[in-house]
């Protein structure tokens, strides 16, 4: 067996926000608009500091927020490759009091999320799933977080493989009431940025590049 480490590609922000009157916290109509839309207000691509695959109520009581997060990576170099498992390895950013929930990862290919992203990517009826879950209340810290069996049937050998990453509560349909109801994953800098770590197996007769990311393990 060998293990290969893969940099995400690309990563991407979807941010829907709306401003219900009363302030927050928000009716469930006013949330379900928001949550429901089919398009979302910003696209923010390759943010310089974390993803945020979260909901709360924003700053001032001015209004609330739901936003998804997707990442990219290129895993084309898989081909022929029997895979083993999968840990995605991330760096969870300000995981406080506040961030009441987890995240799960879900799956939108071929098509979802876009390279670059656009603002139809944030519909939740592109998704589907449950490739792995963040769970709820752990510190800041990097983690591995190890892709079930319909994760691991997700990574694309022949191109790029797409997560899309959801906070719970958003799943849930749960009403925001606090300021940042999920995680952020760090995303500044190589070292932090989602990581793909997949052990697997090569074919006695694959004839295959070296890559200088991959390390073979004991049997």
């Amino acid at each position: 067996m060998a293990l290969i480490v893969i940099y995400k590609k690309y990563t991407v922000d979807f941010d829907n926000t709306d401003y219900p009157i009363p302030a927050p916290p928000a009716t469930e109509e006013d949330y379900l608009s928001v949550r429901n839309s089919a398009t979302s207000k910003n696209v923010y691509e390759n943010p310089s500091t974390a993803l945020w695959p979260s909901q709360g109520t924003m700053a001032g009581d001015e209004g609330f927020y739901v936003r998804r997060s997707g990442v990219v990576w290129d895993t084309s170099s898989l081909e022929g490759f029997d895979i083993i498992s999968v840990a995605l390895r991330v760096y969870l950013y300000y995981s406080y009091a506040g961030a009441i929930c987890g995240n799960t990862i879900e799956n939108g290919q071929p098509d979802y999320p876009h390279n670059p992203g656009v603002a139809g990517d944030y519909a939740l009826s592109n998704y589907s799933g449950n490739g792995g879950q963040i769970p709820i209340g752990q510190p800041n810290g990097f983690y591995d977080i190890e892709l079930t069996e319909d994760g691991i049937s997700w990574i694309n050998k022949t191109g790029d493989t797409k997560f899309i990453f959801i906070s719970d509560n958003d799943i849930n349909a749960v009403v925001p009431t606090h300021g940042y109801e999920g995680y952020g994953l760090r995303n500044d800098y190589a070292v932090y940025s989602p990581q793909l770590r997949i052990t697997y197996e090569i074919p006695t007769e694959y004839d295959y590049p070296l890559y200088p990311v991959i390390f073979p393990l004991e049997t």
